[in-house]
């Protein structure tokens, strides 16, 4: 005897269940295995030698140092004060630099988002999430260009930020790599997303020579 309409609708729906229930455990399994693997190389990033000890009397020449020795395209924000201060940093790994560094100099913190280090200061307009910008595979100088005068009318605390210079020709890739902006994200987040797909890229602000803060981008060796 062949089940009836209604036994047939209940075993329709018990197979659906378990096709969902398939689909979320495998879309949970692979969410962390990304997850980890993203988690192994922030660490492996973070476990670069730098072979010697880093020596500086401020916080972007440390920087400087430190991309310079790990290899790692360190991103700097400078605070809005930069007192002269002695630096002595350990010559292991770039994280435990970046610890000593970061407890030397309590204004700074540093993050790692998406494989990139960030030095940045702490509880500054940089960690306020905005929303509204879309700009989709625009050359990176022109991103740059376009994000920071929509970052200047949405969130006025960050002040006026100029675009960044060319250096080198306008046709090298770290200004005409084609980058995505997009979402709700904090500050610093989107600045990273201007970063691309390009590893050795990084981007830091740092003062003019006018006494506004600049954008500049570069590329790790």
């Amino acid at each position: 005897m062949s089940p009836g309409p209604r036994a047939r609708v209940i075993v329709l729906l018990y197979l659906a269940l378990l096709t969902g229930a398939a689909c979320f455990t495998l879309g949970f399994a692979a969410e962390n295995a990304t997850n980890s693997s993203s988690s192994a190389r922030e660490a492996k990033l973070l476990s670069r030698p730098l072979g010697v000890r880093i020596q500086a009397s401020s916080v972007p020449e440390a920087v400087d140092l430190l991309r310079s020795r790990s290899g790692v395209a360190v991103s700097l924000i400078t605070a809005d004060t930069a007192p002269a201060i002695e630096l002595d940093l350990p010559a292991g790994a770039l994280g435990s630099a970046l610890d000593a560094l970061v407890a030397r100099v309590p204004t700074y913190r540093y993050e790692v988002w998406r494989e990139r280090v960030v030095v940045y200061p702490r509880n500054s307009p940089f960690d306020t999430e905005v929303q509204g910008i879309e700009i989709l595979g625009a050359p990176r100088i022109d991103a740059a260009a376009r994000y920071l005068d929509w970052l200047g009318k949405v969130l006025p605390a960050v002040g006026e930020i100029l675009p960044p210079p060319m250096k080198g020709q306008p046709g090298a890739g770290l200004y005409s790599e084609p980058v995505v902006v997009r979402g709700r994200a904090r500050v610093v987040e989107h600045f990273v997303q201007l970063l691309g797909d390009n590893p050795k890229a990084f981007f830091s602000i740092v003062p003019a020579p006018s006494g506004l803060r600049m954008l500049v981008l570069g590329e790790a060796l």
